[in-house]
C-alpha cells in the first residue's frame, strides 16, 4: 500500500508500550537532537566550528487518568520506581482501528523518566510522563 500523501489526522496516532496503547491518551510529543561538540580553535578566525556528536531522543505523553486501563497513569508511574525499559511505538491507525500498511511509524526502547499529575476544580484529573529514549529512535514503514 502506498505511503499516505494527505496529512495524518493527529486524533489517529497512538502511542503503544510492549504492545498495548496507552489509554486515555489526550497528546503525545517525540523530539530528537544530536549534541553538538564545540570544536572552535585558534585557527576557527573567530568563527565556531562544531561537529555532531550524540544522538538522544526524548518525548511526553499526556492522558487523563482512569484507575483500571491495563496501560495508564498508575502502571506508568509504577515503571518510574521499578525502572522499566519499554518498546515504543508511535503508529497511525485508519478509522476504523487498523493499521496504515505502507506508512511510516517511530519505534524505540524508552523509560518513564518522570511523571506529574494534575488535578483542577470541576475538571478532570490528568497525567503526564516524561518519556527517555534508551539506544535509536527508527522511522520504519509498516508492513
Amino acid at each position: 500500500m502506498a505511503i499516505s500523501s494527505t496529512p495524518i489526522n493527529g486524533n489517529l496516532m497512538y502511542l503503544y508500550l510492549d504492545g498495548t496503547a496507552v489509554a486515555r491518551c489526550t497528546g503525545i510529543t517525540i523530539n530528537g537532537t544530536v549534541d553538538m561538540i564545540d570544536v572552535t580553535s585558534q585557527t576557527s578566525a573567530g568563527d565556531r566550528d562544531i561537529m555532531p556528536g550524540l544522538r538522544s531522543w526524548s518525548g511526553s505523553v499526556d492522558m487523563i487518568v482512569v484507575m483500571d486501563e491495563t496501560v495508564g497513569a498508575k502502571e506508568i508511574s509504577a515503571a518510574v520506581t521499578a525502572q522499566t525499559k519499554y518498546g515504543l511505538k508511535l503508529i497511525q491507525l485508519t478509522s476504523s482501528g487498523t493499521h496504515v500498511h505502507g506508512d511510516y511509524y517511530w519505534h524505540g526502547d524508552c523509560y518513564i523518566s518522570g511523571f506529574t499529575v494534575t488535578s483542577a476544580p470541576n475538571d478532570k484529573l490528568t497525567f503526564s510522563a516524561t518519556i527517555e529514549g534508551d539506544g535509536a529512535l527508527s522511522c520504519t514503514a509498516y508492513t
